[in-house]
């Protein structure tokens, strides 16, 4: 498999981070599958420099994007662990997506129909006294809310 390394800058919730140009890429194979999110990737000790200058990883094996979490020295071979941006990794299906949103966690919305926001509903009459008389050529305006 190959690596091309990047340094990059953006926060990790940006769905398309600007990789812009590589740090260096190198061959290896995998030494470690812990799941579908974490592995970690044996290469010769000669890639060193192009490790340590970058913190984030393309895979062309899995066709996935992933942070650079540490690395390891045995020997004459470099271990990186990596875990996948699932969000770059998955950009156009997660931006494919057309779904209802229902409630929102964080800030209630008025306007969605969330059985967790408790709403009450009170009339309300108020009496504006005109200084001048209606006439046929006057508008009222009502207003709810």
């Amino acid at each position: 498999m190959t690596l091309t390394f990047y340094k990059i800058n953006e926060d990790y919730r940006v769905l398309d981070k600007t990789l812009g140009t590589g740090t260096g890429s190198a061959t290896g194979h995998l030494h470690e599958k812990i799941n579908d999110i974490k592995m970690s990737v044996k290469m010769p000790s000669s890639v060193f420099n192009d490790v340590t200058a970058s913190n984030y990883v393309f895979v062309d094996l899995t066709q996935a994007y992933y942070y650079l979490d540490s690395y390891d020295v045995e020997n004459d071979c470099v271990i990186v662990n990596l875990t996948m941006d699932v969000r770059k990794t998955f950009a156009t299906q997660i931006k494919g997506v057309r779904a209802t949103v229902v409630r929102n966690q964080y800030k209630r919305q008025g306007y969605l129909n969330d059985t967790e926001y408790k709403a009450l509903a009170y009339e309300g009459v108020q009496y504006k006294t005109f200084p001048n008389a209606l006439t046929d050529a006057s508008y009222i305006l009502v207003t709810v809310g």
